[in-house]
């Protein structure tokens, strides 16, 4: 198999992983909130951050240094790469805007990127103690 078709195959697994996760989040949590959530997709919060663990972990563990290039490509580039997303984090953050809370979007955006940084630091460091 290419590594084109295997990105393919392995983008196509992420992005329904994506849509699984968003949907029970969406379903399950977000009516169970304690807080308002001001329209923040949760979701999307969810995805992002434990694709960034995932990533963390797989790279602490030495997915990096794995030869060929096959298994990095299928798994981090394309379940990894379609599983967590940047352009509806970046649309759900100027739909915040757009609604007229001037301060939601940076605390939004900025917000979930010290999450994830954390959690891929966290993921890095699990995967670095396991090997």
């Amino acid at each position: 198999m290419t590594t084109l078709a295997v990105v393919a195959v392995s983008g196509a697994a992420g992005a329904v992983a994506r849509y699984l996760v968003t949907y029970w989040v969406t379903v399950h949590l977000e009516p169970r909130w304690p807080f308002p959530t001001h329209d923040v997709d949760w979701g999307t919060h969810a995805v992002n951050i434990s694709g960034s663990l995932a990533i963390g972990l797989l790279f602490g563990l030495g997915l990096d240094t794995v030869s060929p290039d096959l298994p990095r490509y299928a798994i981090a580039t394309g379940f990894l790469g379609a599983y967590t997303t940047f352009s509806t984090w970046m649309y759900e953050s100027w739909r915040l805007f757009e609604g007229g809370r001037r301060w939601a979007p940076l605390f939004n955006a900025g917000g979930a990127m010290v999450a994830g940084i954390a959690a891929t630091a966290l993921g890095f460091g699990l995967g670095a103690a396991i090997v």
